[in-house]
């Protein structure tokens, strides 16, 4: 149960919890900021993007190793050894989809870093007065 407990943590609730600080951000960013609305956009259309990438490389692999990868077997493979193929070609998918997903989130995260210090950290404080500096 634990180790099930465990692995159900890192599959899908880290992942989770990681995209949604991410469209957090995003939807902040135009809120506090000078940002114009398009960067939050930006951010969604590339976190959209890249959960199409993630769960449609999979699919495609699984759909041209069940079309094709028959085909490319001499007739007397033996069954065990068609699936064998099939499932490694698979599990090469899955872990080529979950480096696309991985890389979307960086990159989308990269693009909200660099949002944030156009609009938001390099932006000066209006000068007042007789007021200390600020930076």
């Amino acid at each position: 149960m634990p180790a099930q407990f465990f692995a159900l943590l890192a599959v899908l609730i880290i992942p989770a919890r990681i995209v949604g600080l991410v469209i957090r951000w995003a939807r902040w960013l135009p809120r506090h900021t000078a940002a114009p609305s398009s960067v939050t956009r930006t951010a969604h259309v590339m976190l959209v993007a890249g959960g199409i990438v993630t769960f449609a490389t999979p699919l495609a692999v699984r759909v041209h190793h069940v079309f094709f990868g028959r085909m490319r077997c001499p007739p007397t493979t033996l069954p065990g050894r068609v699936y064998e193929l099939l499932s490694a070609g698979m599990s090469d998918a899955v872990r080529y989809g979950a480096y696309c997903g991985v890389g979307t989130v960086v990159l989308t995260a990269l693009w909200l870093l660099y949002a944030t210090w156009r609009w938001h950290w390099r932006v000066r404080p209006p000068d007042v007065p007789r007021d200390p500096p600020y930076r």
